[in-house]
């Protein structure tokens, strides 16, 4: 069977370093980007696939930055039926997606990976809604609140996933050497688990330390209960805590 290895998560939460790590551990990303004015080593994503979430943002009446908040959403399933065959065409038997816009529509796309008879490998990541907040601001000058909405939003979509689905939820905030750790640890089981072939060590060589700055702010009062349920469900590949 086909494999999909999908990164979820909020714009500005590490997503890019994630797929970037496991782009360089083995993991074909088709088409992704190396260069991003805002992404030191490129966002990793797929120029038409971001093209497809946006039209299927406009026919819901939402924007990335103006999330749909229906349960029931329009979605194309023949465009991404043809999309998913598209991101298969070079051969390859596992590939690499991401796209934070995806997250709005992950039911939707789980649905088509069971009709194509691909199976899904997510692995998500969030980061403190502050240091989301400042890079939003540093490259869309958004102010802070609606920044926070819209933290809210893309984190609420990814709780409610994984109260039904079992993955690995990876925390941006903590120190360099602990995400690094969390990270080829992830790897490492996700090779057992669906037997990849992954090299977390020569993923890991992709990540540099500028590439993320944290704060220590407190967490804001209208997104800490989200938060704190993404620290409770984080550790689902993982034995031991680390402190986020």
């Amino acid at each position: 069977m086909k494999k999909i290895l999908i990164v979820i998560g909020m714009h500005r939460s590490g997503t890019s370093a994630l797929a970037g790590i496991l782009k360089n551990s083995g993991v074909h990303f088709p088409d992704s980007s190396d260069f991003n004015r805002f992404n030191k080593k490129g966002n990793q994503e797929a120029k038409f696939i971001n093209e497809f979430h946006d039209i299927q943002l406009i026919n819901n009446n939402s924007s990335w930055d103006s999330p749909p908040t229906e349960e029931t959403l329009s979605f194309d399933n023949d465009s991404a039926s043809d999309l998913l065959d598209r991101l298969f065409s070079g051969g390859e038997n596992i590939i690499g997606v991401k796209d934070p816009r995806m997250l709005l529509f992950i039911n939707q796309w789980a649905n088509i990976f069971k009709t194509k008879d691909v199976e899904p490998i997510f692995i998500a990541t969030f980061r403190n809604p502050n240091d989301v907040a400042a890079s939003l601001f540093k490259r869309d000058k958004f102010e802070q609140d609606k920044s926070f909405k819209v933290w809210q939003s893309y984190n609420k979509k990814l709780c409610e996933f994984s109260t039904t689905n079992s993955f690995p939820i990876i925390c941006y905030s903590t120190p360099i050497n602990f995400y690094l750790s969390e990270v080829g640890r992830t790897i490492s089981n996700l090779n057992k688990i669906y037997e990849l072939d992954l090299d977390p060590r020569a993923g890991l060589h992709f990540f540099a330390n500028d590439l993320k700055n944290n704060s220590s702010d407190v967490i804001p009062d209208q997104c800490i209960s989200i938060w704190n349920e993404l620290l409770d469900r984080r550790f689902n590949f993982h034995e031991e805590s680390i402190s986020c």
